[in-house]
């Protein structure tokens, strides 16, 4: 029998699954902005006078950095997989797995601050609050 607090336990993890989600498609959306937006500015001086110049992550640095902000996209995904099985199944590996893989994200942010780090900081909050909210399927049935 539900009491009034009680939360229908297929409802509980809904909120952490679309932070989650949400997370590895921030990390996805950085694979075409290395190629679309311009992050780089600069000026070129000519007799006609000064020109200023945009160019993207990838038109810079050539196409291996597409390598490494594939690392993001990997460790968010982990984060997601890992918390779909401590909701599911009540893992603690999963539960490890995805907190170990939200602090590496935040360790590649860090590093990366200076470039690409400061557009991980949503993703890896995005996770860190569906990590914090996700239910363990077991603690569904220790309050019945």
């Amino acid at each position: 029998m539900q009491t009034v607090g009680d939360v229908n336990p297929s409802r509980r993890g809904r909120a952490p699954f679309y932070l989650a989600t949400g997370g590895v498609a921030c990390a996805l959306a950085l694979l075409p902005v290395a190629f679309l937006a311009p992050v780089y500015s600069g000026e070129s001086g000519s007799s006609s006078g000064t020109v200023a110049t945009t160019d993207t992550l990838v038109g810079v640095n050539g196409l291996w950095v597409i390598w490494l902000l594939c690392i993001p996209v990997f460790l968010a995904l982990a984060a997601w997989t890992g918390l779909h099985f401590r909701c599911a199944r009540g893992s603690g590996w999963g539960t490890r797995v995805a907190w170990s893989s939200v602090a590496l994200l935040w360790v590649f942010a860090l590093i990366g601050s200076a470039s690409v780090g400061f557009f991980l900081i949503p993703t890896a909050l995005l996770l860190v609050v569906a990590a914090a909210r996700t239910p363990s399927a077991g603690a569904s049935l220790q309050g019945s």
